[in-house]
């Protein structure tokens, strides 16, 4: 078996060609560098080798697949995951956080450099492991809000690794609802809204944004991205197990499972 697990998806905006977009999420990388002080080396080992027992855990509760081609190094995941993807000849690259584990030099590093070999334009957001201006010499755009401007669509993605979302995100998303054009959210963690809480009522309180539970900002997030009719889909992770649930009326969540079992989904937006 191969350790790409593809998840096909269509999202129809009624565009005039067909855009080819691949998004995964929470690989969780980590580099024993053999360089690294005694401390930081034997942290990583031990992190790492948590995380074999770990992603074998999600993938039972999930009734995910998770076998012997699964249990190579989080570096080894990265790898395959963008090798698979660039072989697609894919428009733009989404990574929906969690990509690194926690953070040391060695494992910003080894990101860093797996990412110069990535020829397509890509959404990086931040996750729980990660801090969002550790990517700030990686991406060009904003640490808690990037965009990446399609002809006839955009890529949105947005740092809610807090479980919120702030005033500047806020205001900087209703300004470029003026585009007038569709909108794809990035984000790490997902949201549950009354119209899909029953789907993510799977997951446990710690992996979803509950509209029952958020502050003011966050929730007039929520209302906006329940009401604006150019705000589409969104793109996440978190859960660690996949997931598809409408958080409006004709308004897809697609939760990605783990990197760490090669998981993807490879989208085709038209």
């Amino acid at each position: 078996m191969s350790f790409i697990q593809e998840n096909k998806l269509t999202i129809n905006l009624n565009l005039k060609k067909e855009y080819k977009i691949v998004h995964f999420s929470d690989v969780h990388v980590i580099f024993a560098n053999t360089n690294d002080d005694k401390e930081t080396y034997e942290k990583a080992l031990k992190q790492e080798e948590a995380w074999y027992r770990v992603r074998k855990d999600f993938a039972n509760y999930f009734n995910e697949t998770c076998n012997e081609e699964h249990m190579i190094p989080s570096t080894k995941c990265l790898d395959n995951l963008l090798d698979y993807s660039l072989s697609l000849n894919i428009d733009a690259l989404v990574m929906t956080g969690d990509i690194i584990d926690y953070y040391s030099k060695s494992n910003l590093d080894y990101l860093t450099n797996a990412l110069k070999r990535v020829d397509v334009p890509f959404i990086l957001t931040c996750g729980n492991h990660e801090k969002a201006e550790i990517f700030d010499g990686i991406t060009n755009n904003q640490s808690d809000f990037s965009i990446y401007k399609f002809d006839e669509f955009k890529l949105i993605g947005l740092d809610d690794s807090t479980k919120r979302i702030n005033e500047k995100q806020l205001r900087l998303l209703k300004e470029e609802i003026k585009d007038n054009v569709p909108i794809i959210l990035c984000m790490h963690i997902p949201v549950m809204t009354i119209h899909n809480e029953k789907e993510m009522s799977k997951y446990d309180s710690y992996f979803v944004i509950n509209y029952k539970d958020c502050d003011e900002v966050t929730a007039e997030f929520l209302k906006l991205i329940e009401e604006e009719p150019l705000i589409t889909n969104i793109l996440c992770g978190h859960t660690h197990g996949k997931g598809e649930s409408s958080f409006a009326k004709g308004k897809k969540q697609y939760c990605a499972s783990s990197g760490l079992i090669g998981y993807l989904n490879n989208i085709t937006v038209k």
